[in-house]
């Protein structure tokens, strides 16, 4: 039997989790709509970052801990190293050149501008995945299917030609 505090931490973290992944489909779907619509810029990538920052989040909530108040990519891929003994965790996006695009951040010019937007979404669709893969064998759940809004469809990966 469950202490009811233990419920409610449960509740809590399921509720944030969800509302995380929400986010990172928002923001999925909007650098898609961007790119589909010929606008590769600074906020695309922002997009971008946030799709990855909000999922990154709920990964490591799911694994029972809590995540760092960062916008940083770099130092949630490294919490969920840590946090993740079962899997090796690569990722196919540059952490870093994202994480300039972020927060306060994406008001100064990036170090290391996106160039290639087709390279830079293909490795955000593929990183999204790997961690929605791990959420659907955490908690049971299909983060893919969780609408963006809740007037809509939900989304799913998107791999780019280019």
């Amino acid at each position: 039997y469950a202490e009811p505090e233990s419920e409610i931490d449960d509740q809590v973290e399921r509720e944030d989790r969800v509302q995380r992944i929400v986010h990172a489909n928002v923001h999925y779907r909007m650098m898609n709509h961007a790119m589909d619509g010929g606008i590769m810029d600074r906020a695309t990538v922002y997009h971008a970052h946030q799709a990855l920052e909000h999922g990154m989040k709920a990964l490591i909530s799911a694994l029972g801990h809590r995540y760092p108040h960062t916008h940083e990519l770099s130092e949630l891929a490294d919490a969920i190293i840590e946090n993740d003994k079962e899997r090796t965790w690569l990722f196919d996006s540059d952490l870093a050149q994202l994480s300039a695009y972020a927060g306060g951040n994406r008001y100064f010019e990036a170090m290391n501008p996106v160039r290639d937007f087709t390279g830079m979404a293909n490795a955000v669709t593929d990183d999204l995945s790997r961690i929605y893969r791990r959420l659907a064998e955490l908690t049971g759940e299909d983060p893919w299917s969780v609408p963006p809004d809740e007037d809509s469809a939900p989304i799913s990966p998107r791999r780019r030609r280019g």
